[in-house]
């Protein structure tokens, strides 16, 4: 069995610090936004335009955003700064993933709601707004900076 190697206190430092330049540097893109709670994010693909839909049901869908109530239907891949993936919902049968937005972690939940059905977003996620000093299980480290390429394919 594979044990994961304990970092000393110097190696979470640097890690730390190697994760806030990352988003430093991140935040000084010009495509790159900025949502509360410091989430970065690019939109990869924008939203169909609603006016095009004939029908009035989807084309107000369309244009709405997911409320923190919301049950929204994703694909999404999540990784560390390193390129490290953690976690995806393309593993196995490839089935997208349905989430009610307030159950999430905060970055995703941030996210979430500035999105349109059809849009596809890589956002950059602070540790304090993912799993912070602790991380999560054993492919995340605390502090970490979590990068998800994650689209909206539907709400209900």
């Amino acid at each position: 069995m594979a044990h994961k190697k304990k970092m000393t206190a110097a190696d979470k430092a640097a890690y730390k610090k190697e994760n806030e330049a990352h988003l430093a540097a991140l935040r000084r893109q010009p495509d790159v936004g900025e949502l509360r709670c410091g989430v970065l994010y690019r939109v990869l693909r924008a939203a169909p335009d609603p006016s095009d839909e004939p029908d009035e049901r989807r084309r107000r869908k369309l244009e709405s955003t997911p409320s923190p109530r919301t049950v929204v239907t994703v694909h999404y891949t999540g990784r560390l700064i390193t390129g490290k993936q953690f976690d995806s919902s393309h593993r196995g049968n490839g089935t997208p993933v349905a989430f009610r937005v307030n159950e999430l972690i905060t970055g995703w939940q941030v996210a979430l709601v500035n999105m349109h059905i059809g849009e596809k977003w890589e956002i950059h996620v602070p540790a304090a707004a993912g799993y912070g000093e602790r991380g999560a299980g054993r492919d995340i480290p605390g502090d970490s900076t979590l990068i998800f390429e994650l689209e909206l394919l539907d709400m209900v």
